[in-house]
């Protein structure tokens, strides 16, 4: 299994008879340990921030090379 070193990378928790990470983000780099789209509205709501927060990051590249 992967060791974060700095818990405060930790998004979301999820208790399958033990505490898992399911959720980090490190500067850019975002990992899942679950089926967003099979979570009902509460994956699409996940969904839908990854993109926004994806494409405000690219929105920003843009911009400092253009």
């Amino acid at each position: 299994g992967m060791h974060l070193k700095d818990l405060r990378d930790i998004v979301l928790f999820c208790n399958y008879g033990e505490n898992l990470v399911a959720l980090f983000k490190k500067r850019n780099i975002w990992g899942c340990q679950f089926h967003p789209e099979k979570s009902s509205e509460l994956g699409l709501s996940f969904l839908n921030y990854f993109c926004e927060d994806y494409f405000n990051e690219v929105r920003k590249l843009q911009y400092e090379y253009s």
